[in-house]
């Protein structure tokens, strides 16, 4: 199991062994969608921001 992150190598320790080989597919798809929705927002927060700003800069004059 390639897992990326600390919560997520965590949750799978936290899980007996033939639990873990059971549903490494699964934690690991689990994980992939975690950093996907992240990246997701992120990039929500960004163009949110950057019009924030436009918008400002179109009122002052700047």
């Amino acid at each position: 199991m390639n897992l990326r992150t600390v919560f997520w190598r965590r949750a799978a320790q936290s899980l007996p062994a033939p639990v873990r080989a059971r549903y490494a597919v699964e934690l690991e798809r689990a994980e992939t969608i975690d950093l996907w929705v992240g990246a997701a927002i992120d990039a929500w927060r960004d163009v949110r921001a950057a019009f924030a700003r436009r918008r400002k800069s179109a009122y002052t004059g700047s």
